[in-house]
């Protein structure tokens, strides 16, 4: 008798709890900043009764996100045990950051006091767009200069944990071949220096990019840099590098030099004739 009691008592407990009226799905769109996406939401009756005027209203107060029409919607009567779906178009800013967001929401219907309230999570997401170019500071065949490449970021989500491993034809990587560059913003770009030794005249900086979405989706990337480099007549022809003018000016010093030695040579031969001539006429 004791465990029947007991048993009844522990279903009157449990009855009031298990009973609601209740979100039983959300099915959300990821949305794009500047772009729309659509929201579903089912509710279910599990009161044990019919109930009437309900109504579901969103809060997006303090969020980049707005509906494109009505933040609340509302049904006459919902039948117990029985479900409504509900569907909300809801844009994100176009500066929004991409990142998860909730969104309260309150349920009303007749004759209840309490507000039955929650919340529901939109996803803000965006893909980076990524593009490279390098440059090279000396680009002369035989000289020993400085590579950039730069990452840009011309997409609307961040590109995240980003590392690349370089490879080269034409020219030698004299520095680390694998760099880790780390998170590149929207909008924004990261360089990468390498030292580099130019050895061909078709040079190519090559490698593989990876990086990670906001959704933590991994990517890989393969690039071929087409470098332009010159002969150092080529470069000379083009203003990029200057004559090396140094046999010119070794020149000049030793001719100077040998000029200043005849005319010691001479100058001197000239005091010994000119003394010997005074010591004749003395005598």
């Amino acid at each position: 008798m004791f465990k029947q009691v007991l048993a009844l008592t522990l279903v009157l407990l449990i009855l009031p709890l298990a009973s609601a009226l209740i979100v039983s799905d959300v099915s959300a769109d990821t949305i794009i900043p500047g772009k729309e996406g659509r929201v579903d939401i089912t509710l279910k009756n599990t009161l044990g009764k019919d109930i009437e005027d309900v109504s579901f209203t969103l809060d997006f107060t303090g969020v980049p996100l707005a509906p494109v029409d009505s933040s609340e919607v509302s049904v006459d009567e919902l039948d117990k045990n029985d479900k409504e779906s509900f569907s909300f178009i809801i844009r994100a800013d176009s500066s929004a950051k991409v990142g998860d967001y909730k969104i309260p929401y309150t349920i009303t219907y007749r004759n209840n006091t309490t507000l039955k309230k929650g919340t529901i999570a939109i996803r803000i997401s965006a893909d980076p767009l990524l593009s490279f170019t390098a440059n090279i500071a000396e680009p002369i065949i035989g000289s020993k200069t400085k590579a950039t490449f730069k990452v840009i970021n011309k997409g609307l989500g961040e590109a995240r944990f980003v590392s690349v491993q370089f490879q080269g034809t034409g020219l030698t990587i004299l520095s680390e071949k694998e760099v880790y560059i780390g998170s590149i913003d929207s909008d924004d770009f990261e360089t990468v220096t390498l030292d580099v030794l130019i050895t061909g005249k078709s040079a190519t900086l090559s490698g593989t990019l990876e990086y990670q979405d906001d959704n933590v989706k991994s990517f890989t990337k393969v690039f071929d840099l087409p470098l332009q480099v010159y002969t150092n007549d080529e470069a000379i022809a083009k203003g990029i590098a200057q004559p090396n003018n140094a046999p010119f000016y070794l020149g000049g010093i030793v001719l100077l030099l040998f000029v200043w030695f005849i005319y010691r040579t001479i100058a001197k031969r000239r005091r010994m004739r000119l003394a010997a001539e005074v010591t004749l006429r003395g005598k």
